[in-house]
């Protein structure tokens, strides 16, 4: 199976890339995102933006967010108060049509990708 690359944008500091192209006549667009433990807001906006404005066809984002989106499955720590990063990042994701498929699939199983030190838990943080 051949992919025709139409287009590749890389973040300057590496934490993303988007790949656009064609493969048995779908258009498809791939992101590949690592986002920092704690990045800004800002970060998240801009991503998005460059997705909505970029994305054709089928678009596949994969990568770590490190952002909790269900504090009521995703983490077991007390401790941790939903954030303002995972609230836009909730509301980002419906607006642009975009769903963490483990949640999709698994709607009310919990299950733990990262256990967490400071915070005393596990953490399932989706990709």
């Amino acid at each position: 199976m051949s992919f025709e690359l139409f287009k590749e944008i890389k973040d300057k500091e590496g934490r993303y890339i988007v790949v656009k192209g064609k493969t048995l006549n779908s258009v498809l667009t791939f992101v590949c995102i690592y986002a920092p433990p704690n990045s800004p807001k800002s970060f998240f906006k801009d991503l998005f933006d460059l997705i909505s404005v970029e994305a054709e066809g089928i678009c596949i984002c994969a990568g770590d967010f490190n952002v909790i989106l269900n504090y009521n499955l995703d983490t077991t720590s007390q401790t941790r108060c939903k954030t303002h990063i995972s609230r836009h990042l909730n509301l980002t994701l419906e607006e642009t049509g975009l769903v963490d498929v483990w949640r999709l699939l698994h709607p009310s199983q919990r299950d733990y990708t990262h256990y967490s030190i400071p915070h005393s838990g596990l953490e399932h943080l989706p990709s």
